[in-house]
């Protein structure tokens, strides 16, 4: 332990040291373990019935290093993801991480003061907003999500104004703009909150989404997004409410006019906290060459894993809801057992939006039970643990090709720390 703290002040030095003395205000090294057990019998895709369930640990280990003065932030966070097991020499290209190697940079930016208490941030960042219902940092997969931007911040007492644009480039070529068809080659956003008053706030957002029409095309559609987030907090309730207006063309050019509502409201304070909400993400009535207008909302950056229930059959609605968007209504029971163990059970009922020649019959797709319990045993520690259930209809096991779905299970067992390792400064 001694060994490792002087490690540590030896890193912090050689850090500040090439810094001027004027400019240094703090320093500290953070870190994030989280290790997560999974037995999935189901999770992502119906269960069948020859399956046998898979049993993996996966693992998040990252450091983040900041340095703060009065006109400068720094943030470096390296992380390594891998299955317990696996290695860079393995294929590790899927849902944990996106890259052949598991040790990769989270995020790299720096912030710059403009003005008065106006700040420029230039790099690799997370992009988190509101209650992430379009720009999240997607926690549930390890790997996170983090995005190469230029965001210009204007923060005041009772409002904000954040402005951000990028480029997206996956090689450095004597030519052309060509970008995998899957990813994003420019996001921009323009995003104002205000806050009424202490319980009150809301936000107004204007986003420009850009996809190329082809893997080898250079022709970039333009995807508009406008709406509003409303957010009520008082001592016993709370309520928040999306909705948001999609328009312009879609990555093949077809004009779009789609929607996302989403609403929920909850008490707090009590012993068992009740709440509902519903989610309406619209979807196309027709597919293929028949299809003249995109209806299908695309979703950006939201958390798949928190929106749609937590057993992820709905990360991807353009394919697994085959393009006719998704109607979610959940009841939800929370009940704090103790100032740090708390116990929530959510109950999903899952619809197809629309029906089109690629769906099934008929909308409703089932129903997804998640029971979450989570223990803060240090103020750095949490153990949370999932037991989660979907019984599908026919028409879930059709849009899956599983004739012979059945019940379907997945459970969790995930550690988080957090401590700080370092901290020095004046």
């Amino acid at each position: 332990m001694e060994q490792f703290n002087r490690f540590l002040f030896a890193l912090s030095l050689a850090l500040l040291l090439p810094l001027p003395a004027s400019l240094y205000s703090q320093f500290t090294i953070d870190a994030e373990l989280r290790p997560r057990f999974e037995v999935r019998n189901g999770y992502q895709s119906l269960a069948h019935e020859d399956w046998t369930p898979a049993v993996l640990i996966s693992q998040r280990s990252r450091f983040t290093f900041s340095y703060r003065t009065d006109d400068l932030r720094l943030h470096f966070s390296p992380q390594d993801v891998r299955l317990w097991g696996g290695g860079a020499e393995g294929d590790l290209g899927g849902f944990y991480t996106n890259t052949l190697s598991a040790l990769d940079i989270f995020e790299g930016y720096a912030e710059i003061r403009i003005g008065n208490n106006n700040w420029l941030s230039v790099g690799r960042q997370q992009l988190i907003y509101d209650n992430q219902w379009l720009l999240s940092g997607r926690n549930w997969n390890q790997a996170s999500t983090a995005s190469d931007a230029l965001l210009f911040k204007i923060d005041r007492e009772y409002w904000r104004l954040h402005i951000a644009t990028s480029w997206n480039t996956i090689w450095e070529s004597p030519n052309n703009n060509h970008y995998p068809t899957d990813g994003y080659k420019t996001l921009n956003f323009i995003w104002y909150n205000q806050k009424l008053s202490d319980e009150i706030s809301f936000s107004l957002l204007h986003m420009i989404t850009g996809r190329t029409e082809g893997r080898f095309i250079n022709k970039i559609h333009l995807r508009n997004t406008s709406g509003t987030y409303l957010s009520y907090r008082g001592d016993n309730i709370f309520g928040h409410a999306n909705l948001y207006y999609q328009y312009g063309k879609s990555q093949e050019g077809r004009e779009v006019s789609a929607g996302l509502l989403a609403v929920e409201a909850g008490l707090v304070g009590s012993i068992v906290n009740p709440g509902l909400g519903l989610v309406v993400h619209t979807g196309n009535e027709s597919t293929g060459d028949s299809k003249r207008r995109e209806n299908l909302f695309d979703k950006v950056h939201s958390p798949r894993h928190a929106t749609f229930g937590n057993m992820d059959y709905f990360t991807n609605l353009e394919i697994h809801t085959a393009e006719g968007g998704l109607v979610n209504t959940y009841l939800w029971a929370s009940i704090p057992l103790s100032d740090n163990l708390a116990v929530k059970n959510t109950g999903h009922l899952f619809w197809l939006h629309k029906l089109n020649p690629s769906t099934p019959d008929k909308k409703y797709l089932g129903f997804e039970n998640d029971l979450i319990v989570s223990w803060q045993f240090r103020k750095w520690a949490n153990i949370e643990g999932g037991a989660l259930f979907f019984s599908p209809t026919e028409s879930l096991r059709d849009l899956q090709s599983v004739p012979d779905g059945r019940l379907s299970r997945f459970f969790y067992l995930q550690m988080t720390l957090k401590p700080e390792l370092f901290r020095s400064g004046q």
